[in-house]
């Protein structure tokens, strides 16, 4: 006999979505699928059940010591999932340090990561990163200027919080936007500060806006790695039985960024045509 939990879910209001059976007020789930859904007056013709419940080997499934929850009218409905990508943020990441685990634990592997990257360019140059949470760190804390600083403190960092409405940055950065103890927090944004009221070098919100990387060397980024990620998009049905397509955009609609989307979707061909249509 197959050993699968089962749930037998009853007095509810289930909408299936499918056009044959669309209603019921009764269903069982075994091994993390639905087996069945129906009216419960069904349940108890034991025979049709027992045509239905079987597993894939064709064992009989057992009902009797299955969980039974009572729905007491609630509404049930299929799980809905709203999954969208950014091609654009997809490429631009490509080049930025990924502060996530397994490779980047805690803030010690964070500045090691930022002095690794600094010897592989000029001084000067950007470097930025992207991903982390403090909660995924092993310190439980942001990292602050002073940390990014150890890693590198000739060149601008900014290490972007896997929400993307907060980032830290390191002095040099600090600097190069005229951050100091006398700045004020910009409309909509934070910018946090220590004690003494000297910026920790973490932005919230608009504050982040204040940090604007040097456009050329964005530019290039996109330029050499924008066609890769696109070409690799997930296929349809990748991640889900019935894919939905609604639309490609991005909300930076300049000039520049809408030649970008036409040479992403010529590079893409036949596939990114396919995908989106």
């Amino acid at each position: 006999m197959a050993d699968l939990k089962m749930k037998m879910l009853m007095n509810g209001r289930i909408y299936t979505a499918d056009k044959e059976n669309p209603y019921g007020d009764a269903m069982i789930i075994g091994g993390g699928k639905i087996l069945w859904v129906g009216e419960q007056a069904e349940r108890k013709d034991a025979d049709r059940l027992e045509r239905i419940l079987r597993t894939e080997n064709g064992e009989r499934i057992d009902l009797s010591q299955a969980e039974i929850i009572d729905l007491k009218g609630r509404r049930v409905i299929p799980g809905f999932a709203d999954v969208h990508m950014h091609p654009v943020m997809l490429a631009d990441f490509r080049k930025k340090i990924t502060v996530m685990p397994p490779e980047i634990c805690s803030i010690r592997d964070l500045t090691e990561a930022i002095r690794e990257r600094r010897s592989r360019q000029e001084a000067g140059q950007w470097i930025e990163g992207w991903g982390y949470d403090e909660q995924g760190l092993a310190e439980k804390r942001a990292p602050v200027r002073q940390d990014l600083d150890r890693g590198c403190s000739d060149s601008p960092v900014m290490i972007m919080r896997n929400c993307a409405h907060i980032c830290s940055v390191n002095t040099m950065a600090l600097k190069l936007a005229g951050i100091d103890r006398n700045t004020p927090d910009p409309p909509g944004g934070q910018i946090d500060r220590d004690r003494d009221g000297e910026p920790t070098g973490i932005l919230r919100e608009n504050a982040r806006s204040m940090i604007t990387a040097p456009l050329s060397a964005i530019w290039e980024i996109w330029d050499r790695g924008i066609i890769f990620p696109c070409t690799r998009l997930p296929r349809p049905g990748a991640f889900a039985k019935r894919p939905a397509y609604t639309t490609c955009g991005t909300i930076l609609q300049t000039g520049r960024i809408l030649r970008f989307r036409k040479k992403c979707w010529t590079a893409g061909g036949r596939f990114l045509r396919r995908a989106l249509s």
